[in-house]
């Protein structure tokens, strides 16, 4: 079926994934992974990013694993990629 001029094509890279998130002692949501379904958290096909906060627990950044946000990523070893 063609797209009509009025249609907006819509894409969502969160469509249908799992997620897996670690928390802080405060209860701030750290470490955020998602990848397909059924996939290992010691497989490399996640998409990691890290949430810092401040002092009073405003989100102040959110950084990609290895500064990329591709599937390439194993969710057990999150704490040690280096975020950007």
């Amino acid at each position: 079926m063609a797209q009509n001029r009025t249609e907006t094509p819509v894409y969502s890279r969160d469509q249908g994934l799992n997620q897996r998130i670690e928390y802080d002692v405060d209860n701030n949501a750290i470490y955020v992974g998602r990848a397909q379904p059924g996939t290992a958290n010691s497989a490399a096909s996640w998409q990691i990013y890290k949430m810092t906060y401040d002092g009073s627990n405003n989100m102040t950044a959110l950084n990609w694993a290895q500064g990329s946000d591709n599937f390439e990523f194993v969710w057990n070893d999150r704490t040690t990629y280096t975020y950007s």
